[in-house]
């Protein structure tokens, strides 16, 4: 098997390409959550609620911090996301969504950075205070939840109640 030579960028059509909310002031962020808050799309992040902002800024700050620890000086702008080839499923997260196809080797060394899991999972891992919007448990091979204290409490989903016995009437 062999990996791609290209990253795939969806955006919503009429937006344009390379963006990031992160880099809007607060009315603006709130303009944009009511407009898609009732979008229909297959996963519609702002129907999270303001939640999701919180999450979002911090798990931006967190790739932020991690590109200046890896390349000793901070990135130029907010990350952009793409995929490693292509996913065409990301543009049911869109109303009407729009790709571009970017090879790889138009890029230099510290424009382009990979990460896997996805970061959404990697701001609980980093013991980042977000809200709670995502209920799985991660496992990661080699480790189990138990080895970070909480982790599993913090990914698993709410627990359910045990049932009552029933009184005894006597």
């Amino acid at each position: 098997m062999s990996l791609p030579c290209y990253i795939t960028h969806y955006y919503e059509a009429d937006k344009g390409p390379f963006l990031n909310i992160c880099d809007q002031e607060a009315p603006e962020i709130a303009r944009i959550h009511e407009q898609e808050s009732k979008a229909t799309t297959a996963f519609n992040r702002f129907a999270l609620g303001d939640d999701f902002m919180k999450w979002r800024r911090a798990a931006d700050d967190m790739l932020v911090r991690a590109y200046t620890e890896k390349f000793g000086f901070p990135p130029q702008h907010r990350p952009y996301y793409a995929v490693l080839g292509s996913f065409d499923r990301t543009l049911t997260m869109f109303r009407a969504g729009r790709k571009v196809e970017l090879d790889l080797e138009d890029f230099q060394e510290h424009e382009l950075t990979f990460m896997y899991p996805d970061h959404a999972h990697l701001t609980r891992h980093y013991g980042l205070d977000v809200p709670h919007l995502f209920c799985c448990t991660p496992t990661y091979p080699g480790s189990s939840a138990g080895s970070k204290p909480g982790l599993r409490k913090q990914f698993a989903p709410p627990p359910t109640p045990a049932p009552q016995p029933a009184a005894n009437p006597a």
